[in-house]
């Protein structure tokens, strides 16, 4: 790793959420790094960057690059623009979405994004919801509309 972890909810693609210390926040690490956890019965402590719980699979490699109503990115998809990070890539979400690097953070109950601006959260199974409802990310108010309606795997733009 060339660069000290970030905190989720925005990491790069091919990163997962990792809470190192119990009681602590999540942290943008490798891929790797979630299935030595998961090795050594730290898999509740590993989530994927929809916030979606671990569960040892690997991330899906689409053949094409689908469509959110917006460019998608991860996998074979092209990257982000500068200044912008690909995240939200799972086995439950196929692709990523590209996300301004000046991102502020969202729940679905409080979305308090900037004007022009929206929350995005994403779509997860279960108990895994609250997580999500909690972890969202402000961006454009155009881009979470489209990714609201397209976005595979599913998401909800809240706010504005």
């Amino acid at each position: 790793m060339t660069e000290a972890p970030r905190f989720c909810p925005l990491c790069d693609d091919g990163n997962v959420c990792i809470q190192i210390f119990r009681q602590s926040g999540y942290m943008c690490l490798p891929f790797d790094v979630g299935a030595l956890f998961a090795a050594n019965g730290s898999a509740d402590r590993v989530r994927y960057l929809d916030w979606s719980p671990w569960s040892g699979q690997a991330l899906p490699t689409p053949q094409d690059c689908g469509d959110g109503g917006l460019p998608l990115c991860g996998g074979v998809c092209g990257p982000c623009s500068p200044g912008a990070t690909c995240t939200g890539r799972s086995p439950i979400h196929p692709y990523g979405f590209c996300v301004p690097s000046s991102w502020s953070g969202c729940t679905r109950s409080k979305p308090g994004c900037a004007t022009g601006n929206k929350c995005i959260i994403f779509t997860d199974p279960g108990d895994a919801q609250a997580v999500a409802d909690d972890n969202g990310l402000c961006i454009p108010a155009a881009e979470c509309d489209a990714l609201g309606a397209g976005y595979p795997g599913g998401a909800a733009c809240v706010g504005g």
